[in-house]
């Protein structure tokens, strides 16, 4: 009786766990305002999403199994693809890779649409705060040919910008350009929510950088906005590499001034950092 007993507890726990799981199968989302432009290389991510988030207690411990979706832009050079994902929870100490699967093409010519679903078990004895933060970028390999990055190798979940919440922060990198005085460049995007037109000057948002930890700081304006996606961009020069020693990274935040008020954007009072990388010369 014992022995039965304690298999219809298993078996229960089990079946809880496994009705929490996501299914394979991912409709895909129809065609938005994408989060990113595309066209420029041969792997864009231009959307992302939170698909399913489950969470379950098993044997006194809190279990969550979160994903989410990202939309891909791939140059289609070859029949045979090897597409996906490389992306971490923890700010990159740890990463893991997840395979992206052809949908449709896209409206610009010669590129198709590919969509992922990663996502993993977490287990843990607490109740977490908020949802996971995970950061990705895509690669794609033509012909079993070595792999292509998106240039961009740092993106985040893109939440929708709100009344409430009307800054969702979606990508930054740090660029060596030789051409424009031998510098390296912030460039970014930014998702907003406008409170009537005159919100959406590119003015309205302002980048306040530091290479030095805050010692100094510098505020910069964002360079365009796209009333179609309702997107700011921001592209400009943070340091010379020549003359003073280059430092390791760039912190910055971002500050959106409409008419109901100014806002904040700042990781959550952590900042948002790009490493600044090594200029090939």
């Amino acid at each position: 009786m014992v022995s039965v007993k304690l298999f219809g507890i298993l078996a229960a726990s089990f079946a809880a766990i496994a009705s929490a799981l996501p299914t394979n199968s991912l409709t895909p989302r129809a065609d938005g305002p994408l989060d990113y432009p595309y066209g420029s290389s041969d792997i864009s991510v231009i959307g992302s999403t939170y698909f399913q988030t489950s969470e379950v207690v098993y044997h006194g411990m809190y279990q969550r199994f979160y994903n989410f979706t990202a939309t891909l832009a791939v140059r289609n050079k070859a029949f045979e693809k090897d597409v996906g994902v490389r992306w971490s929870d923890d700010n990159w100490q740890t990463s893991k890779e997840a395979s992206a699967h052809y949908v449709a093409n896209l409206d610009q010519p010669g590129f198709e649409r590919w969509e992922v679903l990663a996502g993993q078990w977490s287990t843990i004895s607490y109740l977490p705060q908020g949802d996971p933060d995970p950061t990705f970028t895509a690669y794609a390999s033509f012909a079993k040919g070595p792999r292509v990055w998106d240039p961009r190798p740092n993106y985040a979940i893109v939440h929708k910008a709100t009344q409430n919440n009307p800054i969702a922060y979606i990508s930054s990198t740090v660029e060596f350009i030789p051409s424009r005085s031998a510098a390296f460049y912030l460039k970014g995007s930014v998702r907003t929510y406008a409170f009537d037109k005159a919100d959406e000057q590119a003015n309205k948002l302002v980048v306040r950088w530091s290479v030095d930890g805050w010692k100094t700081s510098t505020d910069t304006p964002a360079s365009t906005y796209n009333p179609t996606d309702k997107t700011f961009a921001f592209d400009f020069p943070v340091v010379n590499s020549t003359g003073a020693p280059v430092p390791d990274k760039v912190a910055f935040a971002i500050r959106y001034d409409t008419s109901k008020g100014t806002f904040w954007y700042n990781n959550e009072g952590k900042n948002i950092e790009a490493y600044i990388p090594t200029p090939n010369v």
